[in-house]
């Protein structure tokens, strides 16, 4: 006699699933294909799921009312919606948060309607100071009949390609900098320099900031990173610091600041460091995730390899190994690029490498089982042959806990036997295969392979047919993103496949 499986256990399974990705495509799916299983999942399961994230809607705004519909009909109701602008006249249901570009009183008269609404992000590009005054106005007046407050964060994006009457007029920056309503800044070639007073004097509420192509005097740099406790993304990219030669002084205050970071990125051209400072900097930076690109200077290179100091830092979960070029002191390359130096990589420095969970890189002989806890490498692009027999190699080493694989940085076809090969991995990118290589994979029904993105796979059209059935017999994939496919009528053979496969929560066929 076969037993019933409890519907509290249904239901905790079809929630991890349901969260695994936030695409509106995907809930919408999910929802359709969970609701025709039987009855008492429709009374007993589907209206306790609870949807984490934010769901975006499409441009579409018939697939929404579809998707309200469907949810409605099968009280489906513990999700939460982002509305882009453009979507502000779809719902108002659910609708937490949203972001506006104009705030002028008819869109401001729009977000009334919203009684759920938590949060409003403002993107502004204009030098025009008044928008946040009347946007203030109408959040003192709406927050003093409503019984827990609307906050909003501010995306501030300012770029000199597009705002004309920026030149030499830093009172935004000023004004913005010195606002506790700021959530992130983008800043995109500009110059911050030649001040003479101070620029900030308290505390911001910044959780982001992205600078691209700017140049900017050392002290400013450091007045924001020491006024800016709260941020936990920073994107420092095509950076330049005003007449100074070195970065050093920024990793040193980054070293010692505040800020407790998810995301570090720090990229220079112009500006070099110390190799010595870069390793004390990676030793005491509190960020969960660092990606470094400059030129190193160092003139004892043998000396330091001897010595060997260690890198310990446990909040460093996530780097990226990517090509960090030793020059000397006189600017001339010390031998060539190898993460660094021919004969050494920056792994070699690091002291416990079992707290290391994502890595790129971009030789892979760097990775060694040492790294024991790691969960998702990224091959960088790099085309040599020896490279990509060393990407093969850690591919069927079959780590224990490596379950993500990007293999994009690849050029070459990536065969169904490499995979076939590691029987852990449970998602895989890959650059380029070959339909029969794809066929064989799909009829291999990899045991722990549920997600497969693939950025060219060509179907031609006499095997559209048998690219339909394998699929819609293969029962272990749940997630299938194919691009450069040219298959004709992509949205009917995706109606095609799901109708048969139904563990198949993803499928975008391009």
């Amino acid at each position: 006699m076969s037993k019933v499986i409890p519907h509290h256990f249904i239901k905790e399974v079809l929630d991890y699933h349901l969260n695994s990705n936030n695409q509106f495509d995907f809930i919408f799916t999910f929802l359709k294909k969970f609701t025709v299983v039987s009855k008492s999942w429709n009374q007993a399961i589907i209206p306790h799921l609870s949807v984490k994230q934010y769901i975006k809607p499409t441009s579409s705004d018939t697939e929404w009312n579809r998707f309200k519909k469907l949810a409605k009909k099968y009280n489906f109701s513990q999700y939460r919606v982002f509305l882009p602008e453009y979507c502000l006249e779809y719902t108002t249901e659910n609708v937490v948060c949203c972001d506006i570009r104009n705030v002028d009183k008819n869109t401001l008269d729009k977000l009334e309607k919203y009684n759920q609404l938590e949060k409003v992000n403002i993107i502004h590009s204009s030098t025009d100071n008044t928008i946040f005054v009347t946007f203030k106005d109408w959040l003192n007046t709406i927050n003093k009949s409503r019984k827990q407050p609307l906050h909003y964060g501010l995306t501030y994006v300012l770029d000199r390609e597009y705002s004309d009457d920026f030149v030499g007029d830093l009172s935004q920056i000023e004004y913005m900098l010195n606002s506790i309503e700021f959530k992130e800044i983008i800043f995109s070639k500009l110059t911050i320099s030649g001040i003479t007073k101070p620029l900030i004097q308290q505390i911001n509420g910044l959780v982001e900031i992205f600078m691209d192509k700017v140049i900017i005097d050392q002290w400013i740099l450091d007045s924001i990173i020491d006024h800016s406790p709260f941020v936990k993304s920073l994107r420092l990219e095509n950076l330049e610091i005003q007449n100074e030669s070195s970065l050093d002084n920024t990793l040193k205050k980054l070293s010692t600041s505040q800020m407790d970071l998810d995301f570090l990125r720090i990229e220079s051209k112009q500006n070099t460091s110390n190799f010595m400072t870069v390793l004390e900097f990676l030793n005491l930076v509190k960020s969960t995730e660092v990606r470094l690109s400059m030129d190193i200077i160092c003139d004892n290179i043998t000396e330091i390899l001897k010595n060997r100091p260690r890198i310990n830092n446990p909040t460093i979960k996530m780097f990226e190994f990517s090509s960090l070029p030793l020059i000397t002191s006189s600017g001339s390359r010390v031998l060539k690029n190898r993460i660094g130096f021919i004969g050494y990589n920056l792994l070699d420095f690091w002291g416990s490498k079992d707290q290391l969970h994502d890595i790129r890189v971009f030789y892979a002989d760097a990775i060694t089982p040492e790294i024991s806890n790691l969960r998702t490498l990224t091959f960088l692009a790099n085309h040599s042959l020896e490279n990509e027999i060393s990407a093969h190699s850690i591919v069927k080493m079959n780590m224990p806990t490596l379950t993500h694989i990007d293999m994009r940085g690849l050029p070459s076809l990536v065969s169904s036997s490499l995979i076939q090969a590691n029987r852990i991995v449970n998602k895989m990118n890959i650059y380029k295969m070959e339909f029969n290589e794809f066929i064989k994979l799909l009829e291999f029904n990899h045991p722990s392979l549920q997600s497969l993105i693939i950025d060219n796979v060509k179907v031609e059209v006499d095997k559209v047919k048998v690219f339909v059935t394998t699929l819609q017999q293969n029962r272990n994939l749940m997630e299938l993103l194919l691009y450069y496919t040219f298959i004709p009528r992509g949205t009917q053979v995706v109606q095609e496949i799901q109708e048969i496969n139904k563990n198949l929560q993803h499928l975008i066929i391009n």
